[in-house]
């Protein structure tokens, strides 16, 4: 499973450079895309219930989406079309050390 990730984000700046659609709509329609992947598997398990039971970590989770995938992958969006797919590639490996 962590080789296919690392694949599919080896090519996510190829993906980005090939799009048409501005950088914000690319990384909103990213996230709804990940949202109906997620969905399913949260309510085939039954863990829907979780969050009937704790109302408050709905809020905390909203913000922590908001500021950690679309604030933070907006602008990367916005940066791999202004610079080459290779080196964006070669950027994301290393944003582990920033």
């Amino acid at each position: 499973m962590a080789f296919v990730v690392l694949i599919l984000l080896g090519m996510e700046p190829v993906v980005i450079k090939a799009n048409p659609v501005n950088p914000i709509s690319f990384a909103s329609l990213s996230a709804i895309i990940a949202s109906l992947l997620l969905w399913p598997v949260v309510l085939l398990r039954g863990r829907a219930k979780e969050i009937l039971e704790r109302p408050g970590e709905l809020k905390k989770t909203f913000l922590t989406g908001l500021f950690a995938t679309a604030i933070a992958y907006s602008p990367f969006s916005y940066g791999t079309r202004l610079s080459s797919a290779v080196n964006s590639a070669i950027i994301t490996r290393f944003e582990v050390f920033y």
